[in-house]
């Protein structure tokens, strides 16, 4: 079987293809990443690595059985308007539908991130689906008259499924040619029996490990101070001091999404259902091995949120909205200098700006230096029902850091490995080679190329079990 892929990464389905043990040829790849290529041709042998798929003459590419791509998700500025191949171009969906309209290779498979299924208001994949099918999941549809006719089949498919313990979903679009039997089904998913903690190495340099410095930047994440009222800092919680009858003072919009971290670390799991299991419920907070927020995970293996206490603080804030008419009114009034007004406020130029900005940036003038404003610029009482009516009431902030056991799932992989774990009393960042782990790549095969390299390759890669099972179903039969 001859093969090539298109935003080749680091090798997942060549990966599969040598654990399946099936005889194959890598006729060419293709990623415009110098380091993915460069772990890629330490690990596999292809007769030609391409570099910028936009560039390539398909006709001078050679025929292959399978095509494989993981391509980015982009919208089609024209979609919906005719439907079809032309609706594509500019993108680099388009140029992997090149290679298939030359070629019509017997089998292809795409991967990209669930919210395909929704880009663009769903237009996206329809475009995508419109240049394809003849068939969608074995069901006959009426496509555009340049559609090339594939048996397509499409699932949103989690690694966690498929025996490896990361919370990962990814929408794979299977094409079969049209001459080909059409018998392929999805694989089925199977118990995970593993832990994250299952796949952590021991015995870790200690740059994997955060420092006191570090953990007191990671917790303490937003240090109010207002009113000369002290609220918790992050080293009060890594003593464990408690805090009690704090209130701090809202006075200014960009505080009303504050959160603050309370010393008490607990653990809890969210299911998107309602109620409490352990209290007769269908389950919203539940057992420590729950799942993530906002992903159902059935009865299986998840992930274990570790996270420090919301706390409810009385605080003082504004009746009213205060629209940025208020600040464009600051601005026509301002007949002084920026400096001259934070001099007279005493306040710093920064802060005094932000009172005059009417963008995202804005700010709204407390009420002490909205009377000096007053005085000194001279303008009317038109907004100082907005400004100055205040109320106490009482608030919950949440907490601003979440940490992940070891006792769960992994979180989804990134291109930047900066999700924390706590291990044996310790916080913890994943090293490259857990990475490969959670990815179904053999020990340092991304060995070779930095770290920050190692973890965008990882976070940017397919997982190989699961193209494993994809491709034992659909290519049955071949040894």
């Amino acid at each position: 079987m001859k093969v090539g892929t298109f935003f080749s990464g680091i090798g997942s389905p060549e990966q599969a293809l040598l654990n399946l043990g099936i005889k194959h040829e890598f006729e060419f790849a293709c990623d415009i990443d110098k380091f993915a290529r460069e772990t890629y041709l330490k690990n596999f042998d292809c007769k030609n690595m391409y570099n910028d798929i936009t560039a390539l003459d398909m006709k001078d590419l050679s025929y292959v059985d399978l095509l494989v791509f993981g391509f980015p998700c982009q919208a089609f500025s024209m979609a919906g308007k005719r439907g079809g191949f032309e609706d594509t171009r500019g993108t680099l969906f388009y140029d992997a539908l090149r290679y298939l309209k030359v070629h019509k290779p017997r089998y292809f498979i795409a991967e990209n991130v669930k919210g395909l299924l929704s880009h663009d208001s769903g237009r996206t994949f329809q475009t995508i689906i419109d240049c394809l099918a003849s068939t969608i999941n074995t069901q006959m549809t009426l496509m555009p008259f340049d559609n090339l006719g594939y048996h397509i089949h499409y699932k949103v498919l989690n690694t966690k499924d498929f025996g490896i313990p990361q919370n990962r979903e990814r929408i794979f679009i299977v094409g079969i040619r049209d001459d080909s039997d059409n018998n392929f089904r999805f694989p089925k998913e199977i118990p995970l029996k593993l832990k994250l903690k299952d796949l952590l190495q021991i015995n870790l340099d200690d740059k994997y490990y955060l420092s006191k410095k570090q953990i007191t930047k990671l917790i303490d994440r937003i240090k109010v101070d207002i009113n000369n009222v002290k609220v918790p800092t992050c080293l009060d919680v890594y003593n464990k001091k408690l805090v009690k009858n704090k209130s701090i003072c809202l006075t200014e919009p960009h505080h009303n999404n504050l959160r603050l971290v309370m010393p008490e670390i607990i653990t809890h799991s969210l299911y998107p259902r309602s109620g409490n299991p352990n209290k007769g419920g269908t389950g919203h907070l539940s057992k420590s091995d729950g799942t993530t927020y906002c992903l159902d995970t059935g009865n299986a293996q998840a992930i274990e949120l570790i996270r420090l206490n919301d706390v409810k603080l009385t605080a003082t804030k504004r009746k009213n909205e205060t629209p940025k008419e208020i600040n464009e009114f600051l601005k026509k009034h301002k007949n002084t200098t920026i400096k001259k007004i934070a001099k007279y406020l005493n306040i710093p130029k920064t802060q005094a700006e932000h009172y005059f900005r009417t963008d995202k940036s804005r700010c709204i003038p407390n009420v002490n230096d909205w009377e000096k404003l007053k005085t000194l610029l001279k303008f009317n009482d038109k907004y100082d029902k907005q400004v100055c009516e205040i109320e106490k009431k009482a608030y919950t902030f949440e907490s601003s850091t979440r940490l992940y056991s070891e006792n769960g799932l992994s979180a989804t992989l990134q291109t930047t490995e900066n999700t924390m774990y706590k291990s044996e009393n310790k916080i913890r960042r994943l090293t490259p080679i857990e990475c490969e782990r959670l990815q179904g790549f053999p020990d340092n095969h991304t060995e070779g190329v930095s770290d920050t390299q190692r973890y965008r390759q990882c976070g940017n890669s397919i997982t190989v079990n699961v193209m494993e099972a994809i491709l034992k179903n659909l290519l049955n039969g071949h040894s």
